[in-house]
């Protein structure tokens, strides 16, 4: 074998290596955030009934074995189910930040609203007290606003 043909696989032998990390990684991640509660050989035996893999094959994932070899199917498997709980986790939160700004917006409108009223008192206050014309309108607010008319 020439020493180009052995560097070439040793980079892919490496990469390899690197994908398969990152499964270990992406799986032990989502069987702990699943299962909080349960241990990690229960955890791998629902992921072999999730997958459709035998246990072993999965503990091989889980512990990123150097002698693993990836099945591309095993591996579309595997970012499914991962990738599904993401979907679901941000569809979730998707939902729980438009009920937030919902909440908001309805906070948001009842300020706006008592900002409205009193504003309006303000100046309805106003018009009525002011000037010559408005103690003229309403009798005796002239005469210190008693409102009594003799």
């Amino acid at each position: 074998m020439h020493r180009r043909d052995a560097n070439q696989l040793s980079k892919f032998a490496k990469k390899e290596r690197d994908v398969t990390a990152a499964l270990a990684d992406d799986i032990r991640a989502y069987a702990v955030k699943r299962w909080p509660t349960m241990n990690h050989e229960w955890r791998k035996a629902k992921l072999a009934s999730l997958l459709n893999m035998k246990v072993r094959r999965v503990r091989s994932y889980w512990d990123a074995e150097e002698t693993l070899s990836p099945r591309q199917q095993e591996v579309d498997a595997i970012k499914s189910l991962i990738g599904a709980e993401e979907e679901k986790a941000r569809v979730e939160a998707d939902r729980a930040l438009a009920e937030r700004v919902a909440e908001l917006e309805a906070q948001l409108a009842f300020v706006m609203s008592s900002l409205a009223g009193d504003q309006m008192a303000a100046s309805g206050g106003a018009a009525w007290g002011q000037g010559e014309a408005g103690n003229r309108s309403h009798g005796s607010a002239s005469r210190g606003g008693t409102g009594n008319r003799d």
